[in-house]
């Protein structure tokens, strides 16, 4: 079950996710992956995205974009709500940046 948990974490984190952010705001099949970087500015909206083991690396003016499609990535692939916190680098102080949907009750 780890294994498994990893792999998908690891394929949302470095192939979904980047692969997403690439196509926002192009028109289909409009995504020419060789010149494309997210690291260096290539996506059309120039949103830096820095995958990391289970998290990412980048600035506020794209961690909402992100966040959503990391969120919504892990929903479609497992069916869960994941809650994403962020660390600020200068302090290590953490804050949650989008919280995960509480489970409805049952009768």
């Amino acid at each position: 079950m780890a294994w498994f948990g990893q792999r998908v974490e690891s394929e949302i984190m470095a192939q979904e996710v980047p692969r997403q952010l690439m196509q926002s705001g192009l028109p289909a099949n409009s995504v020419n992956q060789s010149n494309q970087s997210l690291t260096c500015g290539g996506n059309p909206e120039e949103i830096l995205y820095i995958p990391m083991h289970d998290g990412w690396l980048g600035v506020e003016r794209d961690e909402q974009q992100i966040a959503a499609t990391v969120r919504g990535e892990f929903f479609r692939r497992l069916g869960y709500w994941v809650a994403i916190t962020k660390a600020e680098v200068a302090t290590g102080a953490e804050t949650v940046l989008v919280a995960g949907q509480p489970q409805a009750a049952t009768e």
